[in-house]
């Protein structure tokens, strides 16, 4: 199988960033990975895929531990 990570691992080389991959298996929420994280050095993201009432989607990467309400999050 073709490892299609390999082009941006190269990148990350040729900028000279360190980088690091820890294989796990699949999660869906914060609380099933509270194992593989505790592991982990640095902070810790939860990334959320929210749809405003137009239908426009908006990625947002908040803190795994900060608590938030839907209401929260204002337009751009």
């Amino acid at each position: 199988m073709l490892d299609i990570r390999k082009p941006l691992f190269d990148l990350l080389n040729k900028l000279g960033i360190d980088h690091a991959t820890h294989e796990h298996e699949a999660i869906f929420t914060v609380e099933q990975g509270a194992h593989i994280k505790a592991k982990l050095p640095g902070g810790h993201t939860k990334n959320l895929f929210l749809k405003d009432k137009s239908g426009a989607l908006f990625w947002s990467a908040p803190w795994a531990k900060q608590k938030y309400k839907s209401t929260s999050f204002t337009s751009i």
